[in-house]
């Protein structure tokens, strides 16, 4: 099982913020030997209004991922499934899985496209972790225990990465990354912790193009996790990447890790301009940064696997900062 070729790729979420990326990636692969066929499954409902913005190559047809019966039968021919669901689909990949055995799918890769972090609170023996990241660590720890990966009905793949710097969305958590014509004389980032401690940041572009190298090489990536990060550089070390090559200064407001831990506690203390910012939740948003201020936001270097896939290429902060700002 873990040598099969996997050129029948259905991939679901792949109009959401990771997984456009993904099937961009797929529908033009860095590896000219690999062209797989894809199949891009949306929800029912959505077909019309989104198969516009695909190409007439590839294959759409609509799904509820828990109606297991009706995936098992869509799922029929195809290799691979990955998943860049999120949300109340999270859940809903276990019906997928079961129904991705059925249909003798080879190789699944499971909605992770992230770092999870334990939290633990000053004085508090126990350590924690945010529920956003146990719902996707529950189903991996389901997943890579299944009877059918344990008899090798069924492989998997496992891809973590580092914060994603490139979100131009998330006008603070990606302070650097918004629209440049859309800043005003500064810029303005939230640093929590220690501003110099190190963090793993990731291109969406390179964990798109790593996930798809690892397909094009099946037996080096069955039953694996593997981590990509594009760059690991301190926050106080971007803040002056982005005032060199904006040539604007950029305002840093460091909240000490006291005022973490009681925003984490309670989310309403948060200020407002980051408690509206973003979708993601206020106590998610202060776990993930304050983790990094606590100088777990990196993996050491022999966890992450550049050197088993050298062909993929990473993009540092530098060289997205030279490109944004157009300073070659």
């Amino acid at each position: 099982m873990s040598s099969a070729k996997l050129q029948n790729v259905a991939i679901f979420g792949a109009t959401g913020n990771i997984g456009q990326h993904i099937f961009r990636a797929l529908a033009n692969p860095q590896l000219p030997s690999y062209k797989p066929n894809i199949t891009v499954f949306l929800r029912p409902g959505t077909t019309q209004s989104k198969k516009a913005s695909f190409p007439s190559s590839v294959r759409i047809l609509e799904a509820d991922p828990s109606d297991r019966a009706q995936l098992a039968q869509a799922l029929r021919g195809i290799d691979v499934v990955i998943s860049v669901l999120s949300g109340p689909g999270i859940d809903a990949q276990r019906d997928l899985l079961e129904a991705a055995v059925e249909a003798g799918v080879k190789r699944f890769y499971p909605s992770e496209w992230g770092f999870h972090n334990v939290y633990r609170k000053p004085g508090d023996e126990w350590g924690h972790i945010h529920p956003l990241w146990d719902q996707k660590a529950r189903f991996a720890d389901w997943l890579v225990r299944h009877p059918a990966v344990e008899s090798g009905r069924i492989t998997y793949t496992i891809i973590g990465n580092g914060d994603f710097y490139d979100q131009e969305w998330e006008y603070i958590w990606c302070a650097w990354a918004q629209d440049p014509a859309r800043v005003g004389p500064q810029y303005k980032m939230y640093i929590l912790g220690d501003a110099n401690a190190k963090v793993d940041w990731s291109s969406l572009d390179d964990v798109a193009n790593f996930a798809v190298a690892t397909l094009a090489r099946p037996e080096d990536s069955c039953n694996r996790t593997l981590n990509f990060p594009s760059d690991t550089v301190s926050q106080v070390r971007i803040a002056q990447m982005l005032e060199e090559y904006s040539g604007k200064p950029v305002e840093r407001v460091h909240v000490p890790m006291e005022e973490v831990h009681r925003v984490i506690e309670d989310p309403s203390r948060a200020p407002k301009e980051v408690a509206e910012s973003s979708k993601i939740p206020v106590q998610f948003w202060y776990t993930v940064k304050g983790c990094q201020g606590m100088g777990i936001g990196y993996r050491p270097a022999e966890f992450n696997h550049h050197e088993a896939w050298p062909e993929v290429k990473r993009t540092s902060i530098e060289e997205y900062f030279k490109r944004k700002f157009d300073r070659s």
